[in-house]
């Protein structure tokens, strides 16, 4: 069975997320996508655990 987790949010929690969880791929989302701009980053943290 494969699980994944796909979260985004501002950018100190996504990196506290992926130290609470041990594993994960953070990427910045950038000022393109509605919710980002450059006064406050969002980044992408993607998850996949296979079990």
């Amino acid at each position: 069975m494969v699980r994944q987790l796909v979260v985004a949010d501002f950018w100190p929690m996504a990196r506290k997320y992926a130290a609470h969880l041990g594993q994960g791929t953070l990427r910045p989302l950038g000022p393109g996508y509605w919710y980002g701009g450059p006064w406050l980053r969002v980044m992408l943290l993607s998850v996949v655990k296979e079990q």
